[in-house]
């Protein structure tokens, strides 16, 4: 059998890409200190504006990061606050889920 792979969720996907991020941050300083080892012409202008650009693209990585965290955090706790005050709203609402999942699956 052929191995699907599935969709990356959204969580997953913001987790990819700030890795990817994080990737290009420090092959950017990589190349940037052999640039600079290399004693290549010129540079010093490019390697202060490169730098600017990776203290940026830190910056927003660490922000983004804790945000995500943030409402993370936010979420679960409203939805817990939510359970407790509505529990069987929240066991009916479940139950529907897991019926119109199983009704999806049964037709594949």
């Amino acid at each position: 059998m052929d191995k699907v792979e599935k969709a990356p969720t959204g969580i997953e996907a913001r987790e990819r890409l700030a890795q990817d991020m994080r990737t290009l941050v420090r092959d950017a300083e990589d190349l940037l200190h052999a640039a600079q080892r290399q004693g290549i012409d010129g540079v010093t202008d490019m390697r202060d504006r490169l730098e600017s650009s990776i203290k940026q693209a830190k910056a927003q990585i660490w922000n983004g990061q804790h945000h995500l965290f943030d409402r993370a955090r936010d979420t679960a706790r409203l939805t817990n606050e939510a359970v407790h005050v509505h529990p069987w709203t929240a066991i009916g609402m479940a139950a529907g889920a897991g019926l119109l999942l199983g009704a999806l699956i049964m037709r594949r």
